[in-house]
């Protein structure tokens, strides 16, 4: 009798897992599917195909698929290569808006002829015990917070995404699993703030002074931003306006004017097209250069050789531009990845919809190439962050 052993059932969502199947045929051939649905009803499967070995086993870790989501040897490529199943809405995109829930995938083996032969699930959370998970909702400022386990304090980073606006809080809260006290803060499309992206900085401002003050962040080491496309830019902006902001994290960014009190400032100059040309720091050059040589923030910045909305051409603008200012950068740069870069077997998402130009976005990249780029990035992003935000490298400002 066929037998799926799966390593452990309960997983952390960036936490590997070991996947064999015993009991088969010396070299039968079975398919092996991984079904899950998402917190909003949306649905995804991923399939591969394997012959098992003379002694009839499969060790996913070890062998490769020969056909299905995803080929060759991938021990998580039923992970990463799942797909929406087809007959649903265009773009669904698996993110989590509730951290505290798991995500609970059902694995299957079958025979060619479609029969089931072994059945598992597989829990793959959030949020490891002993975190916590707190609403944010004081004086106007949005979010979600998450403390690690221990008596803390801890070093502090602020999560941001991008267009799809409301409250994600995936990266957030597996950001804390790693020793961090994270804020997942929201900006828009959400309870209590603008529907659309009308920016004022202001309110981030307030969000990081609210922040900084927390019992359980760590004193004197600033803070830390990590922001994905609209949040990579105001993370980039905001360390300009606030000394506090120590760490900067940003995987590629968009076209925006921010409004800061009375003044009208481009942060980045862009088109949603690879088409067109785009330039950092554009319009009045000196006055954005003296903004950058404010900050004594350092950079990581993350990009997609694959990004149709931000070219590489502009990226690599931009770190130079940076280094040129005297700035501690370091750029991750991935061939064939595109502008969605998440955390590690995050499925790929080549398409979603954008409320702000009320059309279907191309976000780029190659599925197998955006796996890559997010298994590597992720340890580095945690080194990073860990070793920058410590009290004796950081000369603080507070």
């Amino acid at each position: 009798m066929a037998k799926l052993i799966v390593h452990p059932k309960v997983a952390q969502f960036d936490q590997e897992v070991t996947i064999r199947i015993e009991g088969l045929e010396a070299k039968q051939r079975v398919t092996v599917r991984n079904e899950l649905v998402n917190e909003t009803g949306g649905r995804f499967e991923s399939i591969a195909e394997y012959e098992a070995d003379a002694s009839g086993a499969v060790d996913l870790g070890t062998m490769p698929s020969l056909n299905g989501t995803y080929t060759g040897v991938e021990p998580m490529g039923l992970f990463w290569s799942l797909d929406p199943v087809p007959g649903q809405r265009r773009g669904i995109r698996l993110l989590k808006q509730n951290a505290s829930l798991p995500v609970d995938a059902h694995l299957s083996v079958l025979h060619l002829d479609g029969n089931i032969i072994a059945e598992e699930s597989i829990v793959r959370t959030f949020m490891p015990p002993g975190m916590t998970r707190i609403t944010v909702d004081e004086a106007g400022i949005k979010g979600r917070l998450f403390v690690p386990p221990g008596k803390g304090p801890f070093p502090a980073v602020i999560d941001m995404y991008g267009g799809v606006g409301g409250l994600v809080e995936h990266r957030a809260s597996l950001l804390a699993a790693n020793g961090f006290i994270v804020l997942a803060l929201a900006y828009f499309g959400y309870e209590g703030l603008p529907d659309e992206m009308r920016l004022e900085m202001e309110y981030f401002q307030k969000s990081i002074a609210w922040f900084i003050r927390h019992s359980k962040v760590q004193a004197g080491a600033g803070i830390g931003i990590v922001g994905i496309s609209k949040g990579g830019e105001l993370a980039m902006y905001l360390s300009t306006l606030c000394p506090e902001v120590k760490v900067y994290h940003w995987t590629t960014i968009t076209q925006r004017k921010f409004r800061f009190r009375s003044e009208q400032w481009y942060l980045m100059v862009g088109r949603l097209s690879s088409l067109g040309d785009i330039a950092l720091l554009e319009g009045n050059n000196s006055k954005q250069s003296s903004k950058f040589e404010k900050t004594n923030a350092h950079f990581l910045i993350v990009t997609g050789q694959g990004d149709p909305i931000v070219t590489p051409r502009c990226q690599n603008f931009g770190v130079e531009r940076l280094r040129d200012l005297g700035k501690h950068v370091t750029q991750l740069s991935y061939p064939s990845a595109g502008h969605l870069l998440e955390p590690p077997f995050t499925p790929f998402c080549g398409e979603t919809y954008f409320k702000s130009p009320g059309c279907y976005i191309n976000w780029g990249g190659e599925k197998l190439a955006q796996m890559k780029a997010q298994d590597d990035m992720w340890p580095k992003i945690i080194k990073f962050l860990h070793e920058t935000l410590k009290v004796d490298t950081i000369s603080s400002q507070l």
